[in-house]
């Protein structure tokens, strides 16, 4: 029975075996050439990007799948071979096949044969017996990722405000959204996130309410809608199906990461485009940084991807298409031919907002050859005015206006105004008109470079090419007062992207200026900029030392204010006792909710002088204000902490306590109802 049962599954364990083996040295290939080619075009669209890399998944199973196929076919009836000479046939000199061999050699060859035989089975039994113990274990933990993922959708789940579900319809009928989307608010949603494909469910937690402003709940739902425009639920599902199957394998994990990562890009880029405001999009994201939870596979949220990384890339111009890259196209003209599916994915979308400067009114304008020419529309949203300037490949910006900064409108189709800046000066063209409040526009922008800004510039080390160059400077508006303020703070050997990310995240002079007056000088220009996304500033670091809490490192204050570790919170706990608490417990405390307002109840409750150990276990294990005055109401007044956390772990409740009073049990230490409670009760009482 048993014999018949190994010969039914030899080719499946055969093939099975070799279809893996040979998945790593085809998934390296496949990954290799992925990783060329996203190197080479690093500044592309991130949808080009993701459709490569998912061209590049799809291509490695489709080779799975024919070599599978192949291996398969190798051991049909007709061939008459047994699943030892496969294994010869496998591991045999090319050219080389096991009848060859016993006709050159009869004796050994039968040897051979005999030993291949025995020793291939065992070889591709162990493989499969890896593999399907590998599959088994990762289908029933994906399975309670999509059940606990489900749940989150139930669970603690409330409906949103009409007004915020009508926000999400007129969003996704923007997005070309025609099936429903429910919005609700969850209790078990850190991030905002989206569940189930055919009836997606969008979910955002109830702290993104008091949180976060109208404008930033706008802007991730956006986020989200975009990931049910673009079907991501349905690929991520696909992608968990191919993890799944072929675990084994470290290519299908680095190309699916890269898809995540560019999947992420492509669904700012559109939360982006809707909202018009991309400075205060990366601010939402990192205001978000503090809501991250653990990733449920199932579910696809905003929090994906590394935020530092997203952050910088919201602020990156995209490189003009270059001619200089058929060599790496034409090495992925598989990938090219799957990748035709997402047809239109090539374009740019580039730099955001930047300080805006008044406009000024001019008499005429003389093109010159040099211009850099574009569009500009203006547009007024209630209070608000948008200058939103387009150049090609890609390059665009949003600028926020107030009307004291516009020229008056003449409603004329040829009037001309200007903004200028140290890189060079945009001159307008076109019609700009007033209804009211309101204002609008639309016409001809050109860029002229200012020769002066190259030649000062490259004074101080920094060498930009007219044209292109100057307009990216003037479209995040560095300015040489900025660059030499810099230069005198000792931040001057750094490239132009880096010089241009400090301006984005106005890491200005004045801002290092105030943390050295505090005693932190010579900051890496990295960890300049993280301090100052995640709003580490002069104010916070002086509030924190006049504490106490003075030579922390930018890491411990980037890591406190993320956790919301700040001079309120320290001076609470400090009230209540809690003094020259180490910073990296008081995070811990921050992280597992103990609040003040936590440490004044339980004080209340005659718990004091708790460690700032005991109270985190104790938050840990929901020993909560209720479950200590509940416990006193059955006159278990000065509990131990430790016992506290004890009878919650071994779920000594107060109706457990209550139903052994009604059974006679009554004055029962904490120790030995936590007895009772584990072991069971003792055949009568004792008093």
């Amino acid at each position: 029975m048993m014999e018949s049962v190994a010969d039914a599954l030899g080719p499946l364990i055969t093939t099975v075996s070799w279809t893996l083996i040979h998945s790593l040295w085809q998934g390296a290939v496949i990954s290799l050439l992925l990783a060329v080619v996203l190197a080479v075009h690093r500044s592309r669209s991130a949808r080009l990007r993701y459709g490569l890399a998912c061209g590049a998944l799809l291509m490695l199973t489709l080779t799975v799948a024919v070599t599978a196929v192949t291996i398969t076919g190798s051991h049909t009836p007709a061939s008459k071979r047994t699943t030892g000479e496969f294994a010869i046939a496998m591991v045999s000199p090319a050219g080389v096949s096991p009848a060859a061999a016993a006709t050159a050699d009869p004796g050994k060859a039968g040897t051979t044969v005999r030993s291949e035989q025995q020793a291939g089975p065992v070889f591709t039994q162990y493989v499969f017996g890896i593999w399907l113990i590998g599959l088994v274990v990762l289908s029933f933990y994906n399975v309670a990722g999509w059940h606990r993922a489900r749940a989150m959708a139930r669970i603690g789940a409330l409906a949103v405000p009409t007004s915020w579900q009508q926000v999400c319809t007129a969003l996704a009928l923007r997005l070309n959204i025609r099936h429903s989307v429910t919005v609700v608010q969850s209790a078990a949603a850190k991030v905002p996130c989206v569940i189930g494909w055919l009836r997606p469910v969008l979910l955002l937690p109830i702290s993104a309410f008091t949180g976060l402003t109208d404008d930033q709940i706008r802007m991730l739902l956006a986020h989200e809608l975009a990931h049910i425009q673009r079907h991501d639920v349905m690929v991520n599902y696909l992608q968990l199906v191919l993890e799944t199957v072929l675990f084994c394998n470290p290519a299908v994990w680095w190309i699916s990461r890269a898809i995540r990562i560019e999947r992420e890009f492509c669904c700012d880029d559109i939360a982006v485009a809707i909202s018009g405001d991309r400075l205060g999009y990366a601010r939402t994201l990192t205001d978000l940084e503090h809501l991250r939870a653990t990733d449920l596979s199932p579910a696809l949220g905003v929090n994906g991807g590394s935020l530092l990384m997203r952050v910088r890339r919201l602020f990156e111009p995209a490189t003009p298409r270059s001619t200089h890259g058929h060599a790496s196209l034409a090495a992925l003209a598989t990938v090219a031919a799957v990748v035709a599916l997402y047809a239109g994915l090539i374009g740019g979308v580039t730099t955001g907002s930047a300080t805006a400067e008044p406009l000024t009114a001019e008499t005429s304008f003389t093109p010159e050859r040099d211009d850099i020419k574009g569009h500009w529309s203006i547009d007024s949203d209630n209070d608000e005015i948008q200058l939103e300037l387009k150049f090609p490949d890609g390059w665009s910006t949003t600028r926020h206006l107030y009307a004291e900064d516009l020229v008056e409108p003449t409603g004329q189709s040829d009037q001309h105004f200007s903004m200028g800046h140290d890189a060079g000066t945009f001159h307008f063209v076109g019609t700009l008109e007033r209804d009211r409040n309101e204002y609008f526009g639309r016409g001809q922008v050109h860029f002229r470079s200012n020769p002066d800004y190259i030649n000062t510039m490259q004074d101080y080390g920094y060498r930009i090419r007219p044209g292109k160059g100057c307009l990216k400077m003037a479209v995040h508006n560095v300015s040489l007062e900025f660059v030499r303020g810099l230069s005198e703070a000792g931040y001057a050997d750094m490239s132009l992207d880096e010089l241009v990310e400090m301006r984005i995240h106005d890491v200005t002079p004045e801002y290092i200026a105030s943390l050295e007056a505090l005693g932190m000088s010579h900051i890496r220009r990295n960890r300049l900029v993280e301090m100052r996304i995640h709003r580490v500033d002069a104010d916070f670091v002086g509030a924190l030392a006049e504490l106490g809490y003075t030579n922390l490192s930018p890491s411990r204050l980037v890591e406190m204010r993320i956790h919301n570790v700040d001079p309120d919170f320290v001076g609470e706990l400090a009230s209540l006792g809690y003094r020259d608490i180490d910073p990296g417990q008081l995070v811990a405390m921050s992280i597992h909710n103990v609040t003040p307002d936590y440490v004044s109840q339980l004080a209340e409750l005659g718990y004091t002088n708790i460690s700032s150990d005991d109270l985190v276990s104790m938050r840990i294990h929901k020993v909560t204000p209720r479950f200590v005055r509940q416990l006193a109401d059955l006159g278990y007044t000065d509990v131990d902490s430790e016992d506290l956390v004890a009878m919650r772990i071994h779920n000594v409740t107060p109706d457990f306590i209550e139903s052994m009073a009604d059974r006679g049990y009554e004055h029962v230490s904490p120790q030995r109802l936590i007895e009772y409670k584990i072991h069971g009760l003792p055949r009568r009482a004792s008093h």
